[in-house]
């Protein structure tokens, strides 16, 4: 990655537009992706980690709208998590965050179906998470979340193109996350 002419090595994850909102947190500064940032024509957007903020920024809240490059790619940082916020899976605190479609800009093994990526038995590299309601137990969304999950899998296998692998994926996703709040 790429930040004010200064070349550095960032972690990155993608995420729904809406993830951060279905979390029910706020951004330190500036905005979260939103469901407008992650489709196709949007413009290429970023977060940053509180971390890699204070580390290659020095906290400077100046940082939004300052542009990155991310594997060659163009894009504008839009906010920074909070310092609280350290992802979802222990050990796991990504530097740079970008909307989930934009993957297939940002290396060609997101656009061929039959990489690795797409046919490996044994590695996901999607992960679901939901926000409960008060009152839905625990089973409940299990349930529900397993009924869909295996809904779309074989419409992934089926699909062809990156565009529609992603679209699938993030309605099948989104909805799961926007269903429990």
């Amino acid at each position: 990655m790429v930040t004010e002419g200064n070349a550095t090595n960032a972690s990155g994850q993608a995420v729904l537009g809406g993830y951060y909102a279905t979390l029910g947190i706020s951004p330190a500064i500036g905005r979260w992706i939103e469901k407008n940032d992650d489709r196709s024509g949007a413009a290429p957007v970023a977060m940053i980690s509180y971390r890699f903020w204070q580390s290659q920024f020095g906290g400077d809240p100046g940082v939004l709208g300052k542009p990155i490059t991310i594997r060659n790619v163009p894009s504008t940082i839009i906010g920074v998590e909070p310092g609280s916020f350290l992802g979802l899976t222990a050990g796991e605190n990504p530097d740079v965050i970008v909307p989930l479609h934009r993957l297939a800009d940002l290396g060609k093994e997101w656009n061929d179906p039959d990489s690795p990526i797409f046919t490996a038995t044994d590695y996901w590299w999607l992960r679901i998470a939901v926000r409960l309601n008060a009152g839905v137990s625990q089973d409940r969304a299990q349930a529900e979340l397993s009924a869909l999950f295996q809904q779309g899998l074989p419409k992934v296998k089926l699909r062809r193109c990156w565009n529609c692998i992603t679209e699938r994926r993030a309605r099948m996703t989104f909805a799961i996350a926007s269903r429990n709040r």
